[in-house]
């Protein structure tokens, strides 16, 4: 932090939820119906963006049903390890979270890894059945990277305060995540991988970086010590660019597998929205360079950056695509 500056106050949160313990830790750290969406749009833009550039009908099925309810407990499992994790940052800069001010303790945090570790690993029992044991593999390493972080955390103190060499680690989370849902739709198609599958499955992980970087952009001046931010690392006008960068390669790589151009109705128009996300990174990242020295709040625009994108390619698969319904 520059000399004489004083940081920023962080930004106000919501009064904390009401009633029992798990319920409060749910509300406040894992909202139910809004993960729950997330996960659906996750799950159905990218099986249902593979299924319509691959050409074939997507079969809605109880797989279907199993597999997202199953990443549901997988993100709510990583949810609640993080809170573990990030137990001593959130003492000093989050003080609010359930964890830090007695809403839960330690006790009731391993309770709920384990059920939702043990439900992730109950609702992938069918589709692991029906399609490939190694979706059950996925997860379960999924489950248990997720647990190593805690350790590396707490070895390495380059992965604890080093938000790169932290993002490296703990990257490989999200990329299994994107990783079973593509062998889901590669198996159930009863396909073999062709490298341009690599294009779709690579959109889905580099976009997120884009909101995981955006919303961790601060002016490094009005960082308080010890706080995190990659502009620690970076340089903030690089840091803008990435935003951007991390943006538009999914939206237009996406637009070449669809081919759009080469459609017919809606998946020939449809897609091109999905140049929205770009220009709402590049919005994000001028209003973030056009306020130099002061806190800036970016993760809802991130937020809306993601779902824009999801949600674009969900709607052109089920409307420009074939749909099957089966159990």
């Amino acid at each position: 932090m520059s000399e004489g500056a004083e940081p920023s106050p962080p930004p106000e949160t919501p009064p904390p939820a009401s009633g029992p313990r798990w319920w409060v830790f749910m509300k406040e750290s894992y909202e139910p119906l809004m993960h729950f969406g997330f996960v659906l749009l996750w799950f159905g833009g990218l099986a249902g963006t593979l299924h319509l550039v691959w050409g074939v009908p997507w079969r809605l099925d109880l797989n279907v049903v199993s597999a997202v309810v199953c990443m549901f407990f997988v993100l709510f499992f990583i949810r609640v390890v993080d809170e573990v994790k990030d137990e001593d940052y959130d003492r000093l800069f989050s003080p609010d979270r359930p964890l830090i001010r007695g809403a839960v303790d330690h006790t009731d945090l391993r309770r709920y890894a384990l059920v939702t570790g043990l439900l992730a690993l109950l609702c992938c029992a069918l589709p692991a059945l029906r399609l490939s044991p190694w979706l059950l593999a996925i997860v379960f390493l999924d489950l248990a990277h997720t647990l190593l972080l805690v350790k590396l955390d707490q070895w390495s103190e380059t992965i604890r305060e080093g938000m790169l060499a932290n993002l490296v680690v703990t990257y490989p989370v999200n990329v299994l995540v994107s990783g079973f849902i593509y062998l889901f739709a590669l198996r159930a198609c009863e396909r073999a991988p062709v490298l341009s599958d690599a294009l779709v499955v690579g959109a889905f992980v580099v976009v997120f970086l884009h909101f995981e970087l955006g919303r961790k952009l601060q002016w490094p001046e009005v960082l308080a010590e010890g706080e995190r931010a990659y502009t620690r690392e970076i340089p903030p006008v690089l840091g803008a660019l990435l935003v951007v960068l991390l943006a538009a390669g999914p939206a237009f790589g996406y637009l070449w597998v669809c081919q759009p151009w080469a459609r017919e109705g809606v998946a020939a128009w449809l897609p091109w929205s999905v140049l929205s996300v770009p220009a709402l990174a590049l919005f994000m990242s001028v209003s973030f360079l056009k306020k130099r020295g002061e806190r800036v709040k970016l993760k809802g625009w991130g937020s809306l950056g993601i779902t824009l994108f999801y949600l674009v390619l969900l709607a052109t698969a089920l409307l420009g695509g074939d749909l099957e319904f089966a159990l």
